[in-house]
């Protein structure tokens, strides 16, 4: 017996016809002739579709196997039956020799049948003896491409299986739709699994995209394995034929996302055949409330520690400081993440404070820092806000605005606080002087007197005592130019300082300086040895009692006058060398301020004033604390006049002298040297 099949490459549900054709080559008949035909699982038998090429009309299914279903016209019979179980069988009586003929049925291509070669074969016996099989006809089956991509698996035959399905999905199951409506933070990540199952009838690979609909602007979405965190890279696959398997879209908001009591974004994943580029889609939806990230300011002190959903207590501040001009304070503070992701804080004044001071926000070991670092959800860090205002600040309520903000959501806190800056009253003057007189000489000594205060000094005494043979007169040097000029006059109060505070307002304005010079008359019967001693005092009750110095140490200078038969009138000046060159300056009586690390360039003249040689003068000078002499790699030396060798000098680490055999009436002797300031 031999068969044949339609060749040709046929789909899923496409029908075949089989035909099984036999033929007698013997010299006498083939009795009871049977031939048995296995259908193969994937060709599903078409009900009454046998016929015989001996009868008309199909052969009947209802009858027993061996069961005669027709006659032909020779009286040979045929018994048909087909088993449910893919056995199909016919059963001749007689085949006479020479005789051919067929038996043909139909059958279809299973759903699912995967591609490839379907291959059939029929067995033969003759009375009970086996002779050889058929030929093998085969169809071959197309390669079929179809996937879906949804909340639930498909089965091959279009079925929805329920047992596997997505565990994010919140709203009803098998709608293509997988939804999500718990409410999340700012930044959130808000995961969507999906059902990726193979229709095709062969082994595919998927790739991945997602299309944003309406998700936020700055939304990122990843797509991740079944386990909700292995990244999918390149495809997913392969998958056999109606197998399935979870994917999961993770879709991250954007951190500064507006907060939203009720939302609607939806975002479409597309999934493609690697192979043929067939595809399908399903839909993200997230229906939940955005919430703003939570963060919270407060400070560290027990009972004020403020409330970031109002950053004044009522309009007053939380936590109030005092403090001098100057003097540094520090406002503890807390900041709290109250989100459920980490994130890191700016830290900043959310209002200047006055020009000059300065903010600096430290870590609890001092260190300065503008930002908290990472803070994890649900943690805390404590740090300090140091404000540090300007010398000579006046007295003021300062508020201090501290604001946190996350450059991450947007979010943010304010404390506000105070910062008083208490009066401070403090007048001083200096320093104490030594001067020769010749009798019925007079000698002039320059003081500075520095208001320390933060406020103005517009009344007060300024006195002189402990002259008795001596007069003395306390001028104020206007200009400051080291001499008394014809307009200066005579002062004994702050308030004879002319719009020394402001045009039409008298006294000495806060951190203002002025210099005031001494006028000491000797009688001129004084003797050579005699001396006495002038001091300029500055009251401790200012302001016509409405202040109090304190610190009444700098408030009086002595100064010592010492007849001498000579006139000998000892003057020490000096300038400011910033940059340790050797530059030249113009020296000056006048107190000066000076950095660590720059030079002063000091002189010092004994002029004789006399009628008479004055010999064996000696000029000598001790550096000042904290400096010692230099000479700014020999640009800086010290010079004297009269040159060398008419004088002589000695220099050593902190002092200089300087010896002049004798000064003559009218000149006078000079000594120059430069000191620097330890850094």
């Amino acid at each position: 017996a031999s068969g044949t099949g339609n060749n040709a490459i046929v789909d899923s549900g496409d029908e075949v016809t089989i035909t099984l054709t036999y033929s007698s080559t013997g010299l006498v008949s083939a009795n009871n002739y049977v031939v048995r035909d296995i259908l193969d699982g994937r060709l599903n038998y078409v009900a009454n579709s046998a016929t015989w090429s001996d009868a008309t009309g199909p052969l009947g299914e209802a009858n027993a196997a061996n069961a005669t279903d027709q006659t032909n016209g020779g009286g040979q019979t045929i018994a048909w039956s087909y088993d449910n179980a893919q056995t199909l069988q016919f059963i001749l009586s007689e085949v006479p020799s020479g005789r051919s003929g067929s038996v043909t049925f139909k059958a279809t291509i299973a759903d699912g049948a995967p591609a490839g070669i379907i291959p059939n074969t029929a067995t033969q016996t003759v009375d009970g003896a086996a002779f050889p099989d058929s030929n093998t006809a085969s169809v071959t089956v197309d390669e079929q491409f179809s996937l879906e991509i949804d909340d639930t698996k498909i089965n091959l035959d279009g079925t929805r299986d329920g047992t596997v399905a997505s565990a994010t999905d919140t709203d009803a199951a098998a709608n293509d739709v997988v939804t999500d409506n718990a409410d999340v933070y700012q930044g959130a990540t808000i995961p969507f699994e999906f059902v990726i199952s193979n229709t095709s009838n062969v082994t595919d690979s998927y790739t991945l995209d997602v299309n944003n609909v309406d998700f936020p602007a700055g939304t990122t979405f990843r797509m991740v394995a079944e386990d909700g965190a292995t990244p999918i890279v390149g495809t997913v696959g392969p998958l056999v034929s109606g197998d399935a398997v979870k994917v999961t879209l993770l879709a991250t908001l954007p951190t500064d996302v507006t907060p939203v009591p009720t939302t609607e974004y939806t975002a479409n994943v597309v999934a493609t055949s690697e192979n043929s580029g067939t595809f399908d889609s399903s839909t993200a939806e997230y229906t939940g409330a955005v919430l703003a990230s939570a963060i919270d300011l407060e400070n560290k002190v027990a009972g004020s520690e403020g409330d970031g959903a109002a950053p004044t207590n009522g309009g007053l501040p939380w936590v109030t400081q005092t403090t001098d001009p100057g003097v540094a304070v520090s406002f503890p503070m807390n900041v709290e993440n109250g989100g459920t992701t980490s994130d890191s804080f700016n830290l900043e004044l959310a209002q200047a404070i006055p020009a000059g001071w300065t903010v600096e926000f430290q870590t609890l070991d001092g260190t300065v820092v503008s930002n908290t670092g990472t803070i994890p959800a649900g943690g805390s860090k404590d740090f300090n806000v140091v404000i540090t205002p300007t010398e000579g600040y006046p007295p003021s309520d300062n508020p201090i605005d501290i604001l946190v903000s996350s450059a991450v959501t947007g979010q943010s806190d304010r404390i506000v606080n105070q910062l008083t800056i208490n009066k401070v009253v403090d007048v001083a003057i200096e320093a104490d002087q030594e001067a020769q007189a010749a009798p019925g000489g007079i000698v002039d000594m320059v003081h500075t007197v520095t208001n320390n205060s933060n406020v103005a000094i517009t009344e007060g005494a300024i006195s002189q005592s402990g002259l008795t043979d001596f007069s003395g007169a306390i001028y104020w040097d206007a200009n400051q130019n080291g001499v008394i000029d014809a307009t200066e006059v005579i002062v004994d109060n702050f308030d004879d300082l002319v719009d020394g505070v402001a045009a039409g307002t008298n006294g000495l304005a806060a951190g203002d300086q002025i210099s005031l010079i001494y006028r000491v008359q000797t009688p001129s019967s004084a003797t050579p040895g005699l001396s006495e001693i002038g001091t300029i005092a500055l009251a401790n009750t200012l302001n016509a009692g409405a202040d109090i110095d304190v610190d009444t140490a700098d408030n009086a200078v002595n100064d010592k006058v010492v007849i001498v038969s000579g006139d000998v009138t000892l003057t020490k000046m000096q300038y400011i060398d910033p940059l340790c060159t050797g530059a030249p300056g113009t020296f000056t009586k006048n107190r000066l301020d000076v950095e660590p690390g720059q030079c002063i360039r000091y002189q010092i003249e004994a002029e004789n004033t006399g009628t008479t040689n004055a010999g064996n003068v000696r000029i000598r000078d001790v550096a000042p604390a904290y400096s010692t002499i230099h000479t700014c790699g020999g640009a800086c030396t010290y010079s004297v006049y009269p040159a060398e060798p008419a004088s002589s000098v000695t220099i050593t680490g902190t002092t200089a002298d300087s010896f002049h055999n004798t000064v003559l009436p009218g000149d006078f002797a000079r000594l120059e040297f430069t000191v620097k300031v330890s850094e």
